[in-house]
């Protein structure tokens, strides 16, 4: 074996095995996560000095394998599973060939290599070598972690996880099972993290875990749900609100499913002002987010500042806005003219022409005039028309009493307040929203109703607005007016 010159660095250096006085080479690091790149001792291995793709892939293929050791035929079989064995164990040699030499680029020819070996049958990374590979790395951290339930370990795991394996071969048979099991590890870590920062009040910090968790796999409902009830435990409603419109969206988008009972049940309480269960207040949120430092770019630095600059709350439950409201401005100006001529106005048209946005961007705009607040009642969700009067009950707060029905004790509570209620998404349950409507109105003279359908309510006393359809030119550019607000 012959040795690199100790003056040049840019080769490894040797040193003296512990069992036997054969030199070997000292520093093989692989990196499989958030790309591939193999440094051997200062020098870290070009993508152009494998030469083919093929003698990169068998490197790969043994850092991904436990003990970092492969038959032939199990290369053979999962990189030329189509070729003829001639052909495909030629291939073979040849791949090894060139992994050689991009890993020791000064190897003589027809000496064998200190780190990618042939021994018998098998191909195999020599361990003597001092080798690393960063996804053995995490996953032996992330596995202590979890099981010590230590905050300290849990932050250091998920800073070794440098991002998804191999994504340059994500659709390779080989990657799939390995790549998933560390993602779902890494994810186990982030919520376990959220967990205990949770527990000893840190919001920010957990909700910051929680964001990664969500950018990692936008579906996960899970992390949604997490988020949702950290908001609403720091006194972020509208965060907490926006937060289940991420999730529906992100479940339609990924999964063609919709939230599951749980988190529907969540956000119902949320719009209900109910304060998820726990043991802490948004002061030790606050509190912890100024004693502990963090890059003011991170996610837990933002979610510190949100729940600092969180504006002091309306009476009321109106979902925050996911899109900008444009194109509207005068048909919002006529609505806000006629609200107070009518107790029951109902925007009317088909779906998708903009009747709930136009509702909540009035609803919003007149809330203040409203003593007892702006309460949002989306019934999208409801299929039972029985459950009408208990969904607004539980929007409102208002508790069911012994010996009374649900729609006696709300019209009482309501009757007597200076309330505006806008029941969302009507058109399937007419009858039922037409009953309840007229039976809140005549509890008192100060509620109000706001409504949207596809058709109107025919209930007594009710105003029906047509919303007019926008055209394309008009919902893509705004107004001066628009762009101001």
């Amino acid at each position: 074996m012959s040795e690199c010159p100790s003056a040049c660095s840019c080769y490894p250096r040797y040193t003296m095995a512990n069992h036997g006085a054969e030199l070997l080479p000292e520093g093989f690091q692989m990196r499989l996560l958030g790309g591939f790149l193999v440094s051997v001792g200062a020098r870290t291995v070009d993508d152009a000095a494998w030469r083919w793709r093929k003698s990169r892939a068998i490197v790969k293929l043994l850092g991904l394998t436990k003990g970092h050791r492969l038959h032939k035929e199990e290369v053979l079989d999962r990189l030329w599973p189509d070729q003829l064995p001639k052909a495909a164990a030629n291939n073979l040699y040849q791949a090894i060939h060139l992994a050689r030499l991009a890993l020791e680029p000064l190897l003589p020819a027809s000496t064998a290599s200190d780190w990618l070996r042939l021994q018998g049958d098998n191909i195999l990374l020599d361990p003597r070598c001092g080798l690393s590979v960063d996804a053995d790395d995490f996953e032996v951290a992330a596995t202590a972690a979890l099981r010590a339930h230590d905050t300290g370990a849990l932050e250091q795991a998920v800073r070794l996880y440098a991002g998804e394996l191999l994504p340059e071969d994500r659709y390779e048979d080989w990657t799939i099972e390995r790549r998933e099991t560390l993602h779902r590890l890494h994810l186990s870590l982030l919520m376990a993290l959220a967990s205990q920062h949770e527990r000893t009040g840190d919001f920010p910090q957990a909700i910051g875990a929680l964001e990664q968790a969500v950018a990692s796999e936008p579906a996960n409902e899970e992390a949604h749900v997490g988020l949702m009830r950290l908001y609403a435990r720091a006194g972020l409603r509208s965060n907490a609100l926006q937060q289940f419109q991420r999730l529906k969206e992100s479940l339609r988008r990924d999964l063609d499913a919709d939230p599951g009972p749980d988190s529907i049940a969540l956000y119902q309480n949320v719009l209900a002002g109910h304060l998820p269960p726990g043991e802490h207040t948004p002061i030790d949120a606050r509190r912890r987010s100024r004693s502990r430092p963090s890059p003011e770019r991170s996610p837990a630095a933002r979610a510190a500042r949100l729940v600092r600059e969180a504006p002091p709350l309306l009476p009321g439950n109106l979902p925050a806005s996911m899109t900008s409201f444009v194109g509207r401005r005068r048909e919002l100006a006529d609505l806000r003219e006629l609200l107070p001529t009518t107790r029951l106005l109902t925007l009317a048209g088909p779906a998708g022409g903009g009747k709930t946005r136009l509702a909540l961007a009035l609803a919003e705009s007149v809330r203040r005039d409203f003593q007892s607040g702006a309460w949002w009642v989306d019934l999208a969700p409801l299929a039972d028309p029985a459950l009408l009067a208990s969904a607004v009950a539980t929007s409102l707060n208002v508790r069911e009493q012994p010996g009374r029905s649900i729609l006696e004790t709300l019209s009482e509570d309501v009757g007597s307040r200076n309330v505006l209620i806008v029941l969302d998404n009507c058109e399937h349950l007419l009858d039922e929203c037409s009953r309840v409507a007229n039976a809140l109105l005549r509890a008192g003279p100060t509620p109000r109703i706001l409504a949207t359908s596809r058709e109107a309510l025919c209930a007594p006393g009710e105003l029906l607005w047509r919303v007019p359809l926008m055209s394309l030119t008009a919902a893509a550019k705004p107004s001066f007016e628009d762009a101001q607000q």
